[in-house]
């Protein structure tokens, strides 16, 4: 497989050598606790093919001159320079045997490189799955929040205003919220290939292409979205519904450019290791969102237009909180300036950019479509179903963090030809997204009366929303073990075969049976969910099949390929 960023690499010599005749280097081992961006720090020293280098038994990693500097873990011990006749050169092993206590925690790390022999913990990689993961969910949750909160504010004035908000948030994530975040995901691949193997400067510009890219995209959002309150009427049988709608989304609309910034900006840095920087800023932007939106709806008496206001002051407030909390923590090892290299070779990245919009969207399609289609049953199922679709939204986010810690430890085993590694843990993330999904289906059965009473106050509403709910539960189930599978295609690179699964059962199972069930049968929401439910377990059936056909030898070599290739 090409690398998809070979092209900036044509003035800048990296030193690699061969991979199978040495130990692996996991991105991981550079995480340390209480230092900075990643656990880094910077060493003085450089080194050519002539220099004396100490070949002691310290945990130390040096990467190549080329690339900025040396790195050295923090776990390290101090490093001790002695006397030695080995000479730094392209046989010289990059990292020692005792170091990879972080790749295989609590597990045996012998392996041949082809994956016959190399093995991991069960415990350990729940372990590692789950501390990875909570970070990620716990960001994800915060994000989430911001628009829940706009959706409770409103929901509490009437059912129709509670119907307006979900259809124009989720217009608003269908039309522009996941386009940014499928085209931002890019830079998970991007910056990180980049980042580790040592082309700082290189993080930077794709950082910078991004932000180019969100931008110009920005602009036929907003003209979309200003001319809804027009659109919508056309479209939504309930007018009322579709004019506070348009509204909402005619006012959000300006708040996409910090948005856009924040997205690609929190990718960024996630790349260069600071994972908490996204959940810092949300824990202090979340809490001013939902003051905003109770000060501006109830205490100034804006109603209804209130909620959209208070959003968009927050998307303000994302980009900037992150820059002050980069700047000030000196969290970002990578920005060099802005540079004209930056507005050429977009190519790749839009390739890989338009595969990871395709998968959230189809991820959302079937939810965006039957929030549409409720619309024409009247408010009380539009309100019923926007509380389900909120609820499901809420829970989907800890199994979609699951699916992008499953996607990057499967990749990091297969680059180094662990293979029978990598396939035991995409055993490990099936069981755990297993849990989190029972976990979920008690949690949305016990609790469905609390959770539609929080959004509603209409006993209609509640008592629908009541009767509904485990089967919105069980539909919520089966699409957490869909998410795992994803971050394993995912992982062995085959994430362009998972958005067109995906999309193709939606078109061709489950959008026929939603809406042959709905109208047809006159089964109303009761249909919605059972024909969701039955698209998400034909997505199951069809990527467990795939995965059983895989080659994990060839997973391996095409890895292997792709990471000799990134690092040349």
């Amino acid at each position: 497989m090409a690398s998809p960023t070979d092209f900036d690499r044509d003035s800048v010599r990296t030193y690699t050598p061969s991979k199978r005749s040495h130990l692996p280097i996991d991105e991981t081992f550079f995480h340390a606790e209480g230092s900075g961006a990643g656990g880094k720090r910077r060493v003085d020293h450089t080194f050519n093919e002539y220099t004396i280098t100490t070949n002691s038994s310290s945990n130390l990693v040096y990467g190549p001159s080329d690339a900025g500097g040396i790195f050295c873990s923090e776990k390290s011990p101090p490093k001790v320079k002695q006397s030695t006749d080995q000479i730094f050169n392209e046989t010289t092993p990059l990292i020692h045997n005792d170091s990879l206590g972080d790749v295989f925690p609590d597990g045996d790390h012998s392996g041949d490189g082809d994956g016959d022999g190399d093995e991991v913990s069960w415990r350990g990689e729940s372990k590692r799955l789950i501390r990875d993961t909570s970070p990620l969910a716990l960001s994800a949750l915060l994000e989430c929040s911001l628009s829940t909160v706009s959706i409770i504010a409103v929901g509490r004035l009437g059912t129709i205003e509670l119907g307006a908000a979900s259809m124009a948030s989720m217009l608003a994530n269908f039309t522009g919220y996941m386009i940014y975040h499928g085209l931002a995901a890019a830079l998970d691949t991007l910056c990180m290939q980049e980042f580790d193997t040592g082309m700082l400067h290189l993080v930077a510009i794709h950082f910078q292409r991004m932000v180019y890219l969100l931008l110009a995209i920005t602009v036929p959002i907003i003209i979309l979205w200003s001319y809804a309150e027009q659109i919508l009427p056309n479209i939504l049988s309930n007018e009322e519904t579709a004019i506070l709608a348009g509204r909402y989304l005619r006012i959000v609309a300006w708040g996409t450019p910090g948005y856009a910034l924040f997205e690609a900006a929190k990718r960024y840095i996630q790349a260069q290791g600071v994972y908490s920087a996204s959940s810092y800023v949300l824990s202090v932007c979340a809490p001013i969102n939902a003051f905003l939106n109770w000060f501006l709806v109830w205490y100034c008496e804006l109603g209804f237009i209130g909620a959209p206001i208070a959003l968009t002051i927050t998307d303000y407030l994302l980009p900037s909180t992150l820059f002050l909390y980069v700047y000030w923590g000196s969290h970002d090892e990578c920005w060099n300036g802005f540079t004209r290299r930056a507005f050429t070779n977009w190519g790749p990245m839009i390739r890989l950019a338009v595969i990871n919009v395709l998968t959230v969207e189809a991820e959302s399609l079937i939810y965006g479509i039957t929030t549409l289609a409720s619309s024409y049953l009247g408010p009380v199922v539009l309100a019923t179903q926007t509380i389900l679709v909120t609820a499901s939204n809420i829970v989907w986010q800890a199994p979609y963090s699951l699916s992008v810690t499953t996607r990057a430890r499967v990749d990091n085993l297969l680059a180094f030809g662990f293979g029978n590694a990598a396939w035991k843990v995409c055993k490990v993330a099936m069981s755990v997204a297993f849990g989190i999904a029972s976990a979920h289906i008690v949690l949305l059965s016990l609790l469905r009366y609390p959770i539609a009473k929080i959004f509603s106050t209409e006993s209609e509403v509640i008592e629908l929303v009541a009767q509904v709910m485990p089967l919105c539960a069980a539909a919520h189930f089966i699409e957490c073990m869909v998410l795992s599978s994803n971050g394993i295609l995912g992982g062995i690179g085959k994430p362009e075969d998972a958005s067109y699964l995906q999309t193709s059962i939606f078109a061709i199972v489950a959008l026929p049976l939603q809406f042959g069930l709905t109208f047809g049968l006159d089964w109303t929401v009761w249909g919605l969910w059972i024909g969701a439910l039955s698209g998400f377990f034909c997505i199951l059936v069809a990527q467990w099949l795939y995965l059983s056909q895989i080659n994990w030898a060839r997973c391996v070599r095409e890895a292997s390929m792709d990471f000799s290739v990134a690092s040349s």
